[in-house]
């Protein structure tokens, strides 16, 4: 509130500019984390970490695909890195196979 007091000129100019912020406050900042917490909490805390840690890259490559963002190479490096480890992550292991990758015996 102080920052919009201090810098909200442009925002309380018009109703078209005001409607917008409230739009934008309202449905995808407030309906947005509303879904995303009712989802949050009937996952695994795992598969949540999962999820949360591909967000960013799909915003990156809505940014690039809707809006016309340019990713550096370095982004779209870390890009892939993140789909790989979350890939390796996410792909299923037996304690069997864990153990004898490892060289572990159990009793």
């Amino acid at each position: 509130m102080p920052v919009l007091v201090a810098t909200g000129g442009p925002f309380l100019a018009s109703w078209e500019n005001a409607a917008v912020g409230m739009y934008m406050a309202a449905v995808p900042m407030f309906l947005g984390y509303l879904c995303f917490g009712y989802g949050l909490a009937r996952v695994q805390a795992s598969m949540a970490t999962t999820i949360t840690l591909l967000e960013p890259v799909i915003a990156a490559v809505l940014a690039v695909i809707i809006v016309g963002e340019r990713l550096p190479v370095l982004g779209w490096v870390g890009v892939a890195l993140v789909v790989g480890c979350l890939g390796i992550i996410t792909m299923p292991y037996s304690r069997q196979q864990i153990e004898t990758e490892l060289g572990v015996r159990s009793a």
